[in-house]
């Protein structure tokens, strides 16, 4: 197999994993009142734009800030149609960004940091050779 689709295929199999992590927790919070506890509610929809933004953050250079940036539309728009309060976004972002950023930058500790030791490898050898 090319080395792009298998990179592309870790880098999907790491999104359908953020966002199984955003159901996962969404049944822990139903079963458990975890959010109700706090007075507030998980917000399932912040926790899937999570998953996408934890994405580009980790994989994009330019897109990392456009991610960035429309995170911050997202919530403003939440607040305004009265759908989710700061507290919900907040505590939902607390609890599931630092767990898709991890998942995410498996696939990118597996396919970007390699090459680049390779790299070094190489010029390491060439060096030797003169």
């Amino acid at each position: 197999m090319p080395k792009n689709f298998k990179c592309t295929l870790f880098q999907s199999i790491t999104v359908i994993l953020s966002l199984g992590s955003a159901y996962l927790i969404m049944l822990l919070d139903q079963n458990w009142q975890l959010w109700a506890n706090l007075e507030s509610q998980y917000s399932f929809q912040t926790a899937i734009a999570l998953a996408f933004v934890c994405f580009f953050i980790v994989h994009g250079h330019l897109s990392r800030w456009i991610a960035a940036a429309s995170i911050f539309g997202y919530i403003e728009l939440m607040l305004q149609q009265n759908i989710y309060q700061w507290s919900d976004i907040l505590t939902t972002a607390i609890v599931t960004a630092p767990l898709m950023l991890i998942i995410q930058a498996q696939s990118s500790q597996a396919f970007i940091a390699i090459p680049s030791q390779t790299k070094t490898a190489t010029k390491n050898n060439k060096v030797g050779q003169v």
